[in-house]
């Protein structure tokens, strides 16, 4: 019995215990909670296209197949620890589904044992039971037929000698001792009857109620499970498209390599170019100057003086300005090279009016190679300087070699032509033959 005590505390206090961390495990705060992960998308999702608009700047020249393959293989790969975080959750879920089921299989278990025990000790209780029914109720017919036991009285007057009366006596004390004893062990047994069965009812329902709760966790553990297993496969269809995409990429490295060694060939051969307008610039600066003094010395007097380079340049556009790609070295996302952006790339939408971003004379108007179609416009000496600014990807011109243009002027129309990857501003400035950060200037 008090084996059987200990087992039901035991029972009811782990029980207890996994109904408090059931509770515990459901409470939760939907309104936080849900405006939390919008917030987190909403920051991922922006973090992700800020990263593609970089890589796109970043391939401009390549095939589409290229820049696909690249963007692909960047983006899947900040995927990867997200995948893997996911993972690991459906996991972590998965394994407490698992371990709650196996709880509940040992509640259960212990449940079922215990009802099996006192089934077992109803058997012979309720032997017992129907033996001291059996004592009460012959008992009762005697009493009925008034064949009850003689009272004291009856015993002495039936009693020839006190010999007789004392044999008599001890007789009818043990005959009395027993129908007590027969009662008492009856209420004993109809007690202790009644206790098993309240006991065998609660641990009935204990068992019935375990049972469906076991039903309940299976579905829940193949729920779990199923959930795994497609974050599994999720985060290996990621590691496949990163396999295939680099495979790709590093098998076109040499044709990437050869576009980029053009590509600084070509500004070489510019800045070659360039640098001849700025000798032509310094040697017009140098033939005005002389001239100025000669007027000087003649009596006339005219300043050729120019305000200063922050002025001077302005925006090729006259809208807010948003820069896509900034001014000066990055490391290429296929060869792992460093690569120098010569202007900076600012978000436009196609079609919009570009003007000059100084006075000056067009030099260059026509397509050239990945720009597209580019403009040169020379802006002679200002500050001491000789300036130079270029724009491309136009969808259309407006001016042609040789024409002057002021701020005024509308140059062309943004487009993304040549090796754009959509339609944007690309914007340099030139001083002195080499290229410098353009929004150093324009803010």
């Amino acid at each position: 019995m008090r084996h059987s005590r200990l087992t039901r505390q035991r029972f009811s206090a782990v029980v207890g215990a996994t109904a408090v961390l059931a509770v515990s495990a459901s409470v939760l705060v939907p309104g936080a909670a849900l405006a939390a992960d919008r917030d987190d998308l909403v920051n991922e999702q922006s973090a992700s296209q800020q990263k593609i608009t970089e890589l796109n700047a970043d391939l401009e020249g390549l095939s589409a197949e290229l820049r696909d393959a690249a963007i692909t293989l960047a983006t899947t790969r900040d995927k990867i620890p997200g995948a893997e975080k996911e993972l690991a959750q459906a996991e972590s879920e998965l394994s407490a589904a698992q371990r709650e089921a196996q709880a509940n299989a040992v509640l259960l278990h212990a449940a079922e044992s215990e009802l099996a025990s006192i089934d077992k000790a109803a058997v012979g209780t309720n032997q017992q039971v129907k033996e001291a029914e059996a004592s009460v109720a012959e008992l009762a017919r005697l009493a009925y037929r008034g064949e009850a036991l003689p009272t004291t009285l009856d015993l002495l007057a039936n009693s020839a000698t006190a010999e007789e009366f004392m044999n008599m006596y001890r007789v009818n004390e043990a005959l009395t001792r027993a129908q007590t004893t027969a009662l008492m062990r009856f209420e004993q047994d109809a007690g202790s009857v009644r206790n098993r069965q309240a006991r065998q009812s609660a641990v009935k329902e204990k068992v019935h109620e375990l049972k469906q709760q076991a039903d309940a966790l299976v579905r829940v553990q193949e729920e779990k499970q199923a959930a795994a297993e497609q974050k599994r496969d999720e985060l290996k269809s990621l590691e496949d498209t990163i396999a295939a995409k680099s495979a790709v990429l590093e098998s076109r490295k040499g044709e990437v390599q050869r576009q980029i060694d053009s590509e600084n060939a070509q500004y070489a051969q510019i800045t070659k170019q360039i640098q001849a307008i700025d000798e032509e610039n310094r040697r017009k600066a140098a033939a005005a100057a002389q001239q100025a003094q000669a007027n000087s010395d003649s009596g006339s007097y005219s300043s050729s003086g120019g305000s200063s380079a922050g002025g001077f340049i302005q925006p090729p556009i006259h809208t807010s300005l948003y820069v896509t790609s900034p001014y000066g070295w990055r490391i290429h996302p296929i060869t792992g090279d460093r690569r120098m952006h010569y202007g900076v790339d600012l978000a436009a939408g196609c079609g919009l009016p570009q003007y000059a971003a100084a006075p000056g004379t067009v030099t260059y108007a026509g397509w050239y190679g990945g720009g597209g179609n580019t403009i040169a416009i020379n802006h002679g000496m200002n500050g001491g300087s000789s300036w130079l600014t270029r724009y491309m990807h136009f969808d259309s011109l407006n001016v042609s070699v040789g024409q002057y243009v002021d701020r005024n002027t509308v140059i062309g129309y943004t487009g993304t032509t040549g090796g754009s990857t959509g339609c944007h501003v690309h914007f340099e400035v030139w001083q002195d033959g080499s290229t410098i950060n353009p929004m150093s200037l324009i803010g």
